[in-house]
């Protein structure tokens, strides 16, 4: 169980540095037409994305040193910005709102599993 807990640790963390990294290419692209203010307007992606990253690594290392409500915190801490920024990304998106939801799901499943497995985890150090 504690290499699950792991593999499914280091999924997480891989999936929330992928979500920084298209957040900081979202806020840092030269999109055509986009005004300065517009680029400025979204510019708080960066840090945000930075906090997803480093939630994941909080929980990862967590696990690693068996230290379970730390995990289970930071991943709590991780879920809920994520969800917050879920909420605002589809009360201002358009069309692609399924995706959003797809993808926010994904990453916090993954986290779910991380935390749970690493709960069941009965092996002492």
């Amino acid at each position: 169980m504690r290499a699950l807990s792991l593999i499914l640790g280091v999924a997480y963390l891989l999936e929330n540095v992928g979500v920084a990294l298209l957040m900081t290419f979202y806020a840092t692209f030269p999109f055509e037409n986009q005004s300065p203010e517009d680029r400025a307007a979204i510019a708080w992606f960066i840090p945000a994305g930075l906090v997803f990253a480093f939630l994941a690594l909080v929980t990862l290392i967590g696990l690693v040193v068996r230290h379970r409500g730390f995990a289970t915190a930071a991943f709590g801490a991780n879920a809920a910005v994520g969800l917050a920024l879920l909420m605002w990304a589809v009360g201002v998106s358009d069309h692609s709102d399924g995706k959003l939801v797809a993808w926010t799901l994904a990453v916090e499943l993954t986290g779910l599993c991380t935390v749970a497995v690493g709960l069941h985890d009965r092996e002492r150090p």
